[in-house]
C-alpha cells in the first residue's frame, strides 16, 4: 500500500486500526485516505460490535471459517431477538448474512444444542480482541450446557474487560431476576 511516496505494509495499518474501538472512530480514520477506507469498511467497521441471538449459527460458522474477521469483534451481545429492541436492535455484519434468510431463527432441537454451544464457544475463542461480552439468557436454552462451553472460552481471551451474564427466568417477577455483571480486571 502506498501512502504519499512511501510503501507501507497493510499489517501496519491493521495494527493502527486495532487501537480504534468505536465504529465512528474507524469511519473517521477511513475517511482520511481511500486506501485506508478500503481496509476499514469491509473488514472492520461492521465487525466492532455484534448484537444478535445465539441462534444465528451461520454467523459463528462464518467466523470460524474466517478468523481474520472474528478478531475484529470487540463487543459481543447475545440475547433473544425479541429482547434486542431493549438493546438498541440487531447488529449483524451484512457480509455474514446468509443466502437463505429462513434459516436464521430455526429453533434448536435437543440434539443440535451441544453442537451449537461448541460452534459458538469456538467462534468466541477466535475473537482475540473481544473486550465486552453480554449474555442475556431469557430464552429456553440449557443454561448449564451453554455456560459450560461459552464461559470457559472467554478465559482464553486476554483483552476481555467486561462480562455481563443475565440468567433471568421469564416466569419470575421482574424484580427477582438475577444478573451478574463485573469488570474482569
Amino acid at each position: 500500500m502506498f501512502v504519499g511516496q512511501k510503501r507501507c505494509p497493510v499489517e501496519l495499518f491493521e495494527a493502527i486500526i486495532s487501537f480504534l474501538d468505536e465504529p465512528r472512530d474507524l469511519l473517521s480514520f477511513g475517511l482520511t485516505c481511500r486506501l485506508i477506507y478500503y481496509i476499514i469498511v469491509p473488514d472492520h467497521l461492521e465487525f466492532r460490535q455484534l448484537r444478535c441471538s445465539p441462534q444465528r449459527t451461520y454467523i459463528w460458522q462464518a467466523l470460524l471459517e474466517r478468523p481474520r474477521l472474528a478478531k475484529n469483534i470487540y463487543s459481543l451481545e447475545l440475547a433473544d431477538e425479541e429482547l434486542l429492541p431493549h438493546y438498541n436492535g440487531l447488529l449483524v455484519p451484512t457480509t455474514l448474512e446468509p443466502f437463505n434468510k429462513f434459516s436464521i431463527n430455526s429453533p434448536f432441537s435437543s440434539e443440535s444444542l451441544p453442537s451449537f454451544a461448541t460452534i459458538l464457544a469456538k467462534a468466541i475463542m477466535k475473537m482475540s480482541r473481544l473486550k465486552r461480552f453480554i449474555w442475556d439468557k431469557r430464552h429456553p436454552f440449557d443454561t448449564e450446557l451453554l455456560l459450560s462451553s461459552i464461559v470457559p472460552s472467554l478465559s482464553y481471551i486476554p483483552s476481555i474487560e467486561e462480562i455481563s451474564l443475565d440468567y433471568s427466568d421469564l416466569n419470575q417477577p421482574l424484580e427477582l431476576i438475577p444478573a451478574v455483571s463485573f469488570p474482569v480486571r
